[in-house]
C-alpha cells in the first residue's frame, strides 16, 4: 500500500469528480457491494499525460490516445515510448500535475480501494492525486504487474473491480463465480482499448 501521505495538496475547488453524498452500490436484495477501482485509464487520464511527455521531447509519436496500439509500438516508436520513463519515473511533479482526471470522471459510490500498477509513481503520489482531484478517499495498493491485482482484491474482499486493461478483465471473468472470492470485471472503454481486442489493449 502506499504510505502515508504528508502534507495533502490543496483540493480543486471545480470540477469535484464524486457528490457530497455517497451512494453505495447494491446487490439485488440490497446488500451494499464494496467497489474497488483502478486508476489510470478509470479516472486518471495518464496516456494524455505521457503523450504529452514525449511530444515535448519532440520526439516521433502518436498524437492521440485513440492513436496508441500496442501492437504499433515497434522501431522508432518503441524507442519513443521507452525515452520519457526515466524523467517520469518518481518523478511525484508529473504524477500530481500533468496527468489529469480523465474527462467527465465522476465517482458517485463508496470506494473500497483503489488497486494500480502505478509501480514508476512515487510513494504516496496517488493518494495525493485522488485527494486533490475530490475522489473518494480510499487505500491505495501498488502492483508491480496487473497480475498481482487479484490477491489484494481477495484480500480486501472486493465485489466489484472496475479496471481498463481488457487482458486484467479477462482475467477476472476467467476466475469470477459468484460463491467465489474474485471480484466481478467491470471494463472501462477507453481511447486506448477501443475496439475491444487484446491487441489493442491498454497498458
Amino acid at each position: 500500500t502506499e504510505r502515508g501521505s504528508g502534507h495533502l495538496p490543496p483540493r480543486q475547488k471545480q470540477p469535484m469528480n464524486t457528490p457530497a453524498t455517497l451512494t453505495p452500490i447494491r446487490d439485488t436484495d440490497g446488500t451494499p457491494l464494496d467497489v474497488a477501482l483502478d486508476v489510470d485509464g478509470v479516472i486518471a487520464d495518464f496516456a494524455r499525460a505521457f503523450i504529452g511527455k514525449i511530444k515535448e521531447m519532440e520526439l516521433d509519436f502518436f498524437d492521440h490516445p485513440t492513436q496508441w496500439r500496442r501492437r504499433h509500438l515497434d522501431g522508432d516508436l518503441e524507442d519513443a515510448f521507452s525515452k520519457p520513463w526515466p524523467d517520469i519515473r518518481g518523478n511525484e511533479s508529473f504524477w500530481l500535475e500533468r496527468v489529469q482526471p480523465i474527462p467527465k470522471a465522476f465517482v458517485e459510490f463508496p470506494v473500497a480501494c483503489y488497486v494500480t500498477a502505478r509501480s514508476q509513481a512515487p510513494n504516496g503520489a496517488t493518494q495525493k492525486w485522488i485527494y486533490r482531484h475530490g475522489f473518494p478517499a480510499a487505500r491505495v495498493y501498488r502492483v508491480d504487474k496487473s497480475e498481482e491485482k487479484l490477491p489484494v482484491l481477495r484480500h480486501e474482499d472486493v465485489d466489484i473491480f472496475v479496471e481498463d486493461k481488457i487482458s486484467t478483465v479477462e482475467m477476472l471473468q476467467e476466475k469470477w463465480g459468484p460463491d467465489n472470492d474474485v471480484p466481478y470485471p467491470v471494463l472501462v472503454t477507453t481511447a486506448q482499448n477501443s475496439p475491444r481486442s487484446k491487441d489493442d489493449a491498454s497498458s
